[in-house]
């Protein structure tokens, strides 16, 4: 009896050893599992992160051609309102390109007029800002963030 009971021990023994490797091995495959599934959701909440960086990038973009538009179409308002005010002098010479410069306040409303690279003569310049201070109040841009204080543009009349 006592060598069948040592036997039975030891197949208990075996046994709660061959146990003990199924439930390692088991443990062992469930966290090789949750790391791949971690690593898996580490990866998706990675993409999903670059996609919005990419989609608020576009929208940027976006937003600034937008802006970039409304601000061309701004300075040409401005630009046309000031052709149409413009008279030529008799002895205003040739018709160059001048950079003029415009303060403006609320409502654009002219509150001064300088110019920078301006060849013309004399009388040219004058009548160019008069046609600036003749365009008073200047057009108002589209997009309220858009207006600037100082405006710098180029002048050149039509032929």
């Amino acid at each position: 009896k006592a060598e069948e009971a040592a036997i039975a021990e030891q197949k208990r023994l075996e046994a709660e050893k061959e146990r003990k490797i199924i439930e390692a091995q088991r443990l062992e495959e469930e966290a090789r599992l949750q790391a791949e599934r971690d690593k898996r959701l580490k990866a998706e909440a990675e993409q999903r992160q670059k996609e919005a960086e990419l989609k608020a990038q576009l929208a940027a973009e976006e937003r600034r051609r937008e802006l970039d538009d409304k601000r061309n179409r701004y300075y040409s308002l401005i630009q046309q309102k000031i052709t149409r005010n413009w008279r030529q002098p008799p002895n205003a010479g040739s018709k160059p390109l001048c950079e003029v410069q415009v303060v403006q306040g609320p409502g654009g409303i002219i509150l001064d007029v300088t110019f920078g690279d301006c060849p013309g003569t004399r009388e040219y310049r004058l009548s160019v800002e008069s046609a600036v201070l003749k365009s008073d109040p200047l057009p108002s841009p589209e997009d309220p963030s858009l207006f600037e204080r100082n405006i710098i543009f180029k002048f050149k009349p039509k032929d």
